[in-house]
C-alpha cells in the first residue's frame, strides 16, 4: 500500500519539474523538435522543444510532470533502439542535447515503465 505522504511529496515533484520547463517554441520556429511520446497507458502526447538548446533532462523532467507517466521510467528511441540519456550520472554530469542524442525535427519516442511491480 503506498504512503499517502510519499504520493503527496511526488506530487509536488512533479508540479515543481512543470514550473521549471522552459516555455514550448511555437510551431514556426525553425529551431524547434516536435517530438510525440508514446505513454505506457497508450496515451500520447506531443511538444515542441528547442533543438540545439534543450537537454535531454528537460524532455525527462516534461513527461515526469505529467500525472499518466510512471514514477519511475526510461525514454527509448525506435529505431535503431536505444534508451534515451536524460539524466546525469557520474560519467556525464550534463545529459547530451536533443541534438548531440541524435535526435531528428520530428521523433517518436516511448516511455517504458520502470516502476516495480
Amino acid at each position: 500500500m503506498s504512503n499517502p505522504h510519499c504520493r503527496q511529496t511526488l506530487e509536488e515533484e512533479k508540479e515543481r519539474k512543470s514550473e521549471c520547463l522552459p516555455p514550448e517554441p511555437p510551431a514556426d520556429d525553425p529551431e524547434s523538435v516536435k517530438i510525440v511520446f508514446k505513454l505506457p497507458n497508450d496515451t500520447r502526447v506531443e511538444r515542441r522543444f528547442l533543438f540545439a538548446l534543450s537537454h535531454s533532462q528537460v524532455i525527462h523532467d516534461f513527461l515526469f510532470s505529467l500525472k499518466e507517466t510512471p514514477e519511475k521510467f526510461q525514454i527509448v528511441t525506435n529505431f535503431p533502439r536505444r534508451v534515451l540519456p536524460c539524466l546525469p550520472t557520474e560519467e556525464q554530469s550534463n545529459p547530451p542535447t536533443l541534438k548531440e542524442a541524435g535526435l531528428s525535427r520530428s521523433e517518436v519516442l516511448f516511455v517504458q515503465d520502470l516502476t516495480d511491480d
